[in-house]
């Protein structure tokens, strides 16, 4: 195998710009299966456990490692004749935070500049993903190739409602040995478990995931999930092993002795160039020190991550609100040590997960969550720096950097421009706080938001009120007894003959037997119920009714919000609606108070006539650096009359070059 292959398309596909470095790695692995497969509808293990290959790093060639004195501290018997996790901790995640002596490991490995290097699989994931990398590039759709992270993601999330039925369904199909003939009853199956599931996704994820399965069924063959062995999830890890000296080539890499990695990888030779690759070799774990502090680190971290994958989300909320003493002191010092890793060299750590579940452990761990990436603004003087000075009159301020990198991959980040220039790693945006901020969109499809569906603005205000959930339920109670109600004479002739077929065949059937309205199936947990004025449903209203409709819930339903993002707010409305909205968005609460900071893009003369000239900002964008500016309309020109400007000529703030002439009267 030559690892340069491999390399280089890991580096290029994920921007990675430290892989040349010379480190020293030590590696330990936890929770390593050896094979994934089902049998008589089981799984062959008795609970699905992330598997970790990590250990500790450092920079430069092997040295010395002393744990002499870490050996001291911790009390381990003389008599044992390695450190192992045994000795530092035990039970679960939760329990393992618990323990003293964890605190005392974690404080030396910072105190000694070591830093930690993961890879972290979930086996489900890794087993899931394949149905979807088999559908999405054969579709040739450019659009789907960037939610294609997403749609496995949330792929992952449907089938973990009904882990039983789904691995019942692999057996039935020998998954993922599928047969051509059994491609589309799968998708069918699929789709079906996804339909009773999908209140689990946003609206919007739901709709293109089922509608990626549907166009599945349509392939002529399904790449990664046809012709293989069946049952057959995962075969070895042993790849895994190959990645980690593959990207890291210039470095050395020492194995704890795994005999059945050993063994694969020496019946597959690695090569660099044509020559053999020599920078890994297998150890005991007794004789190297590093793999002793390895098979700690990596028993701990395979405990958060299973612990982490495994719990609802909700759950692992309520556990970070009660860690306390030593916990919290020691989800800290764990905190502190994946960050200042991830600083060191993002390729350090290794995420093949649903990123559903990636950002958990970055809330779990937090410190203060963003308190340490704050910035200070200046409400006075509008000015904006790397550190909130709250003496001088500047107020604490979170930055948000939203970056789109060449594969259409979208990343909310923390942005700080003195703590990046600092080399210190600056958070994501976790996905529960991206939702939190997360604006309606008032756009051309505002009709979503006029009926129940998830992340619609009817259900958010229902939630804040009686929630949801049970009003549907009692609204799907209501239809099946209204419908029973007409069904036995609408369906009596129908009745009659199923009854006499399956009486024919032997199969025991009753006069109970009758035509029931089946909620689920017909949607009305979702879009099924929306707003009507008589009998006519509001989503057939026009576009400017529907988006004025649309704003008004919105601005009911953003009590507790502190910023409004609108885009092109003239789309669809006459001027006379241009203007209503407008002050509708101005208007203050009944105490006086601001509602929210409203941020608004316009390419029409009518908005920029009915705003102050102070609120008004034009955006440009560097056509050779891609910089974008955003420059107030007001300071500029404060000794002249500029709203007088924006009155009269307000097209001379939508384009992008401004001829001024003048000339003399005889």
């Amino acid at each position: 195998m030559d690892i340069d292959e491999l390399r280089d398309a890991e580096i290029q596909l994920h921007g990675l710009t430290k892989a040349d470095g010379v480190y020293t790695f030590y590696h330990d692995e936890t929770n390593n299966i050896r094979k994934l497969y089902i049998d008589d509808g089981r799984l062959n293990v008795a609970e699905l456990k992330v598997f970790v290959l990590g250990g500790i790093v450092h920079e430069g060639a092997p040295r010395p490692i002393e744990i002499q004195s870490l050996r001291e501290a911790m009390r381990i018997q003389k008599t044992a004749p390695e450190i192992k996790l045994e000795h530092v901790a035990k039970g679960n995640f939760l329990d393992v935070l618990r323990s003293r002596k964890l605190t005392t490991f974690l404080r030396w490995l910072i105190d000694n500049g070591l830093m930690i290097h993961y890879h972290e699989l979930d086996p489900f994931y890794w087993s899931v993903a394949d149905i979807i990398d088999s559908i999405v590039p054969e579709l040739g759709n450019p659009m789907l190739l960037q939610y294609h992270v997403l749609l496995k993601s949330d792929l992952v999330a449907v089938l973990r409602c009904e882990l039983a039925a789904t691995i019942q369904l692999f057996h039935d199909f020998g998954y993922p040995g599928l047969s051509p003939e059994g491609r589309r009853p799968f998708l069918d199956r699929l789709i079906e478990i996804l339909e009773r599931n999908s209140d689990v996704l946003p609206h919007f994820n739901a709709m293109m995931l089922k509608g990626v399965l549907q166009a599945g069924r349509a392939l002529e063959s399904l790449e990664f999930i046809e012709g293989y062995y069946p049952n057959l999830l995962i075969d070895e890890f042993s790849t895994f092993y190959q990645g980690r000296i593959a990207i890291f080539k210039n470095s050395t890499h020492i194995f704890d002795m795994e005999k059945v990695i050993h063994d694969r990888l020496l019946e597959t030779p690695l090569t660099s160039q044509g020559k053999p690759v020599a920078n890994f070799r297998f150890a005991d774990s007794k004789a190297e020190l590093g793999l002793q502090i390895s098979d700690v680190i990596v028993g701990v971290l395979g405990k958060m991550h299973t612990y982490f994958t495994n719990t609802g989300h909700e759950d692992v909320a309520a556990d970070r609100e009660a860690l306390a003493g030593t916990s919290l002191e020691n989800a800290k010092l764990l905190s502190d040590l994946i960050s200042a890793s991830h600083a060191a060299n993002v390729t350090f750590l290794h995420h093949v997960a649903s990123v559903h579940d990636i950002d958990i452990p970055s809330e779990f761990l937090r410190n203060d969550r963003y308190g340490n990436y704050t910035r200070g603004w200046h409400g006075e003087t509008q000015t904006l720096e790397d550190e909130p000075d709250e003496a001088r009159g500047f107020q604490p301020a979170l930055s948000v950097r939203l970056t789109v990198d060449q594969t259409l991959e979208a990343e909310w980040g923390i942005f700080n421009r003195r703590l990046e220039k600092e080399g210190k790693r600056l958070p994501s945006l976790s996905y529960n706080d991206r939702q939190e901020v997360m604006p309606s969109r008032l756009g051309p499809y505002a009709d979503h938001h006029l009926g129940w569906g998830r992340l619609s603005v009817l259900n958010k205000i229902t939630e804040d009120a009686k929630g949801s959930r049970a009003l549907l339920a009692e609204a799907g109670r209501i239809a099946r007894a209204e419908f029973s109600k007409e069904s036995k004479a609408l369906f009596a002739e129908v009745i009659k003959q199923a009854k006499c077929a399956a009486q024919a065949l032997g199969v025991a059937v009753t006069d109970d037997l009758q035509a029931m309205l089946d909620i689920q199936a017909v949607g009305l947990s979702g879009r099924g119920i929306s707003l009507h004025e008589k009998n006519l449903p509001l989503r057939q209203l026009g576009l400017g009714s529907s988006r004025l409709f649309v704003a008004a819930l919105q601005d009911q339903a953003r009590v507790n919000a502190s910023i409004a993002l609108i885009d092109e707010v003239e789309h669809g409305l006459e001027p006379h609606r241009i203007a209503r909205v407008l002050r509708q968005l101005k208007a203050p609460k009944k105490d006086g108070s601001i509602k929210a900071q409203v941020f608004l893009t316009t390419h029409s003369p009518v908005v920029l006539c009915d705003l102050a000239v102070s609120q008004l900002h034009v955006v440009r964008r560097d056509k050779i650096t891609g910089d974008v500016t955003a420059l107030s309309a007001e300071p500029q020109f404060k000794s002249l009359d500029s709203q007088a400007v924006s009155r009269t000529t307000p097209e001379a703030f939508l384009v992008s070059t401004v001829l001024v002439s003048f000339g003399l009267q005889y």
